[in-house]
């Protein structure tokens, strides 16, 4: 959900210069929303055929709510009793069912993790920016590299 609170009002009298009476007054108020962006993710399909093997609604559903739930730039989804007790909810299923689909989703890759803290696998889902979904790939495969740049006069080292 989207909050909105105002942050300001501005009042704009018009005066008449010649008279000096006040012909009209504005009044400017200032909102600052706080947009969600929780709900987006980005569906990688070059690498989505482990998706196809998903012969069951469920298992679909839970991973499309996990992509949901996961933290942004991370991939992280807690299921905590709470969340699992909500997602039980919303899909309509029972906690086993839910036990059953991320033993599946495992299975398949599409998800890592255990003992209610997942990740996403960021070679098909991400929620957040590209740089740092490269940089998650790389960290996957094991591979870590720093580059450090030097200026021309001074030498001094800049990462």
């Amino acid at each position: 959900m989207n909050k909105t609170k105002m942050v300001g009002t501005t009042i704009k009298e018009i005066v008449d210069h010649s008279t000096g009476e006040i012909i009209d007054t504005e009044i400017e108020k200032h909102f600052k929303t706080k947009v969600e962006k929780d709900k987006f993710f980005v569906i990688y399909l070059k690498y989505l055929s482990s998706f196809y093997g998903l012969t069951s609604a469920l298992d679909i559903k839970l991973l499309i709510k996990m992509c949901e739930l996961s933290e942004y730039n991370e991939g992280k989804v807690v299921i905590s009793t709470g969340v699992r007790c909500d997602i039980m909810k919303e899909l309509k299923t029972a906690s086993s069912n839910i036990s059953r689909s991320l033993k599946s989703l495992k299975n398949k890759s599409l998800i890592t993790g255990d003992k209610g803290v997942y990740y996403i696998n960021p070679q098909l889902f991400w929620k957040g920016s590209e740089v740092t979904r490269q940089e998650s790939l790389l960290s996957d495969e094991g591979v870590s590299f720093k580059l450090t740049f030097y200026s021309n006069k001074e030498n001094t080292a800049t990462d």
